[in-house]
């Protein structure tokens, strides 16, 4: 029994080693890599600044959005996301406020441009942050999962959520 605690016990100082050089390396290189994402994800988003800048309530209780579009077990950035990239912006306000049950605007049109810049990885370090928990995943074994995550992250495809993996 003890023989095999010293041998777990190793095994997970190995894996902690592993991901702690592989962060490493990362970091180094962590303003190329970020360019190379951007690039790949070829971040055609307009910014929905100006439109929600002259969002009002009763508009946006007009819009529809399509439910068939949704499933309703993803995440709310997932489906605002998407609704961001189709340049939907009043339907992702009206379904933040849907899903949140409350009619607070201000709320909706801070959280449409929260993941606004999470898609389009806007900023660096919130890459940076999301990246160093990928390659955790990856040095784990977690591979799929860290693909999965990217995707919903980014809201892109597994092909190109796969590219941006093989990166890190």
């Amino acid at each position: 029994r003890k023989q095999r605690e010293i041998e777990e016990f190793n095994k997970q100082q190995t894996s902690q080693n592993c991901i702690i050089k592989a962060q490493n390396v990362f970091k180094n290189n962590s303003v190329q890599i970020y360019n190379e994402v951007k690039a790949i994800l070829n971040l055609v988003i307009s910014d929905p600044t100006p439109i929600l800048n002259s969002l009002r309530l009763c508009d946006v209780k007009k819009v529809e959005y399509s439910t068939s579009d949704i499933v309703f077990t993803d995440k709310m950035s997932y489906v605002v996301g998407h609704l961001i990239k189709e340049n939907k912006i009043a339907q992702a306000c009206k379904y933040y406020i849907d899903t949140i049950h409350e009619d607070d605007l201000d709320a909706a049109k801070s959280y449409i441009q929260s993941v606004y810049e999470m898609i389009t990885f806007s900023n660096q370090s919130s890459f940076e942050q999301l990246a160093l928990k990928l390659i955790e995943q990856i040095v784990l074994g977690n591979t799929a999962s860290a693909i999965t995550e990217l995707m919903k992250y980014a809201v892109c495809d597994k092909k190109t959520a796969e590219r941006i993996i093989d990166l890190l």
